[in-house]
């Protein structure tokens, strides 16, 4: 297999990752898988967790892989995902707080509630400006405003997959979220839910 050409690249040894073996795949079109083996706290063993981690859009493209795996795996657990709220208004518009304590950060508008470190761990929290972040770098034309917002999903236990969907999750005690409307009047908003990424872990 040439790796140069399908974008992969490896790594072995210790990382802040806490997997031995990593297995990054990108394809042009940037669709990726990422693929960690081995954590460094399970003993020695002929067997061993194995993570993906890639975007729900991008499934299909790696279907074969991922039906190799599914049909070698004993277990598989949901671990983490980001939920994302795309609102058809201008971030100046959109007012977010946490109700829990959780410090904001303010970099380049975007706001970030938690360090950089905790960007893995539950209810971390971005808000960004999405229209000015498709149009600038890529080129991208998008109709009206739009801001998202995008919190860490991440349950306290792994959850088996077939049972994800009796686990939704549940951000309200975590963030307020209000959209404001000027006084000339305004129309209801709506806001719409996607997961951008998603992790898992197999028991092979």
């Amino acid at each position: 297999m040439d790796k140069n050409y399908y974008g992969i690249t490896e790594s072995i040894g210790k990382t802040d990752w806490g997997f031995k073996y990593h297995l990054h795949i990108e394809l042009s079109h940037e669709a990726y898988l990422y693929i960690s083996y081995q954590p460094y706290h399970e003993p020695k063993s002929f067997k061993h967790s194995l993570r993906i981690e890639t975007h729900p859009d991008y499934l299909s493209e790696f279907k074969h892989l991922l039906d190799t795996l599914y049909q070698n795996a004993s277990l598989i657990w949901f671990v983490r995902c980001d939920v994302a709220f795309d609102i058809p208004a201008p971030i100046t518009n959109v007012f977010t707080s946490s109700k829990t304590g959780r410090r904001m950060n303010l970099y380049e508008e975007t706001r970030y509630f938690g360090k950089k470190s905790q960007r893995q761990q539950a209810g971390y929290c971005r808000v960004d400006d999405k229209r000015k972040e498709r149009e600038e770098p890529k080129g991208k034309k998008t109709v009206g405003e739009l801001t998202r917002v995008e919190i860490v999903y991440r349950p306290a236990e792994k959850i088996p997959m077939e049972s994800l969907i009796q686990h939704p999750p549940q951000f309200n005690n975590l963030y307020f979220c209000q959209v404001l409307i000027n006084e000339n009047g305004g129309r209801s908003l709506k806001t719409k839910r996607s997961k951008k990424s998603t992790t898992a872990v197999l028991r092979t």
